[in-house]
């Protein structure tokens, strides 16, 4: 019987067996971390995947992440001296979300996005602008609040985030905001 332990940065990796069973194993498994190494991740946060049986993985048995990479939390903060009453506005953003009555996250951001660019006449909206808006109507934001900008963008072409210190308003989610809001209005 062979065996074989490999500990990389604390993952380890065990195996016993027939030498052949276990030299599949291991070279499977240099094969595959040689790989992940050219592609810069580390070794670290790699093992293989144990069978459900609690044995050691065959040579088929594929690498597996391990532990969380954590990004660094994005901080949002209110924007205190954002105006977004009917007293420097032509009406209030609470007058005008409750009359668009948006329905998902992304339809949020376009509306949000549509009155801080069209009605209180904003130039360099950021994601705290949003975040603001957020609050001041008091529903819940996403917790990617970023991301959710990002897809606004990406999946419904409603804003242009190429910069997320500049989010404009584009054609369509102008479109949308002024036909298509409410839904079933004008139609």
């Amino acid at each position: 019987m062979t065996k074989l332990r490999i500990d990389l940065f604390s993952g380890t990796l065990e195996v016993d067996g027939e030498e052949s069973f276990v030299r599949s194993v291991y070279d499977d498994f240099k094969d595959r971390l040689l790989a992940v190494r050219s592609a810069n991740v580390p070794a670290g946060e790699l093992l293989p995947a144990t069978t459900p049986a609690g044995r050691p993985p065959d040579a088929s048995t594929r690498l597996v992440r391990t532990g969380s990479r954590k990004r660094p939390g994005t901080s949002l903060s209110l924007i205190k001296d954002l105006d977004l009453s009917e007293i420097g506005n032509d009406f209030s953003l609470l007058d005008f979300y409750a009359a668009k009555a948006p329905q998902t996250a992304m339809e949020s951001n376009v509306v949000f996005v549509y009155y801080l660019q069209q009605i209180a006449m904003l130039k360099g909206i950021g994601v705290n602008h949003i975040y603001t808006c957020y609050k001041y109507v008091n529903i819940k934001y996403p917790n990617a609040l970023k991301q959710s900008l990002a897809d606004t963008s990406s999946r419904k072409n409603w804003l242009d985030t190429s910069s997320f210190e500049d989010i404009k308003l584009s054609t369509g989610g102008e479109n949308f905001v002024e036909h298509d809001l409410p839904r079933g209005a004008g139609q």
